[in-house]
């Protein structure tokens, strides 16, 4: 008699087993010594792919190139697109196969065939395309079974009953949760009724339970520790690190009436803040962060992108005008005014009609290169945020006035 396999599928996980000389089941481990493979692919490059646990650790890190729970839409007209490529759910079931097939053939040598378990509510089509992703795996597939009747099967065996009645088998995966009626007449198996929910394993609850941590953790924690706060400072900065957590302290600013200024990193953080939550652009960003989005913080025409950091900054001192009527006006009691600056990008003026149509106050300019430098909110009783840096200016005994100011709003929101 030949090797033949059983394989499961499966949405999140995978597993080989073997009848042993006593005609048990056991599992095959993988080369990596673990007795389930993650069913996640990884596209590192055109010539190299990881698949199992290697994959399994880049999910989180690149959406795109790292691929799971695609035994979902298996029989449906459906792409993964990547870097290297479009994929469908088979060719990426395949891929899961082939390894299967490799590394089981290492530890135990050729293998003649194998039967694939399927869940009892596949469609013809999915069914159609499992048994030619294993083909093209080069498996020679003598059966598919439904998951259910597997396991009615396998319990029949163990426990030694005389399974005669209907029974109802509950199939909880890492990607889908069935049900499945059956029926047990000598030794032929009837599924008589079988549903599910493909969105509803394993996987949905961990995603389920995470994002219930992190909720209870913004709503008690982070609000928490600023419900006792009098005043938020958002100062300069590069890069993207801690960005979102500033995103998050400046919406609690803004909405719970907590006077805030914001300095350099602090306007742009703000400025894509109120984009998101207020103009309705989910997925504003910065040219200087990776996430992909409306740039509503972005190289403006003339300045490099290339080089050392310090090519493509806006150094020194910058004229600006204050509108009349506005915060900024009352702070520095003067229409036009100097401010030293160290910062690499701007404000997108591609947007600013829209962020002036939603309630942002554009209270300076530099109108020499059309450059945004103060902006403020109304109806708030101190918000306001400056592209320059005002500490360059500001002495212990002679304070910024916009430092003075913040001081002051934060002492009287002390106080109430």
């Amino acid at each position: 008699m030949g090797k033949i396999i059983g394989i499961d599928l499966g949405t999140t996980f995978s597993a080989v087993a073997q009848l042993d000389d006593t005609g048990r089941a056991v599992i095959v481990h993988n080369q990596e010594g673990e007795n389930i493979t993650a069913s996640a692919v990884e596209f590192v490059s055109d010539e190299l792919i990881y698949v199992g646990s290697e994959a399994k650790k880049s999910l989180g890190t690149d959406s795109k190139n790292v691929l799971e729970k695609f035994k979902i839409e298996m029989g449906r007209d459906k792409q993964y697109e990547t870097d290297y490529g479009n994929f469908s759910p088979r060719e990426l079931s395949t891929l899961v196969l082939s390894k299967l097939k490799k590394d089981t053939e290492e530890k135990i040598g050729e293998i003649d065939s194998a039967v694939v378990t399927i869940p009892a509510n596949f469609s013809n089509n999915a069914r159609e395309e499992t048994i030619k992703a294993a083909e093209d795996a080069g498996l020679n597939v003598d059966y598919i079974i439904n998951e259910p009747t597997a396991a009615a099967l396998f319990y029949s065996k163990e426990s030694g009953e005389d399974l005669s009645e209907p029974i109802c088998v509950f199939d909880l995966g890492g990607g889908t949760f069935d049900v499945s009626i059956i029926q047990v007449e000598d030794n032929e198996i009837e599924v008589l009724a079988s549903d599910g929910l493909e969105k509803l394993g394993g996987a949905n609850f961990d995603k389920k339970l995470q994002d219930l941590v992190i909720k209870k953790f913004k709503d008690e924690k982070n609000k928490n520790i600023l419900d006792s706060i009098d005043g938020i400072l958002v100062p300069g900065g590069f890069g993207e690190r801690g960005t979102e957590g500033k995103i998050f302290a400046i919406k609690y600013a803004r909405e719970k009436q907590i006077p805030f200024f914001g300095i350099c990193l602090g306007l742009q953080l703000s400025i894509i803040e109120f984009a998101r939550n207020i103009v309705g652009l989910k997925d504003a960003t910065s040219a200087e962060f990776p996430e992909s989005g409306p740039k509503l913080i972005d190289y403006m025409e003339g300045q490099k992108k290339d080089g050392a950091k310090g090519g493509s900054m806006r150094l020194g001192a910058y004229d600006c005008s204050i509108e009349a009527g506005t915060l900024a006006a009352e702070i520095y009691q003067e229409p036009e005014i100097s401010e030293r600056h160290r910062h690499r990008l701007e404000v997108n003026n591609e947007y600013v009609d829209q962020l002036k149509k939603s309630g942002m106050i554009f209270s300076g300019m530099n109108k020499k290169l059309n450059l945004v430098e103060v902006i403020e909110l109304d109806n708030h009783p101190f918000f306001i945020s400056c592209q320059y840096h005002p500490e360059f200016k500001s002495r212990p005994f002679s304070p910024h006035p916009l430092f003075a100011k913040f001081i002051e709003a934060a002492n009287k929101k002390g106080q109430e």
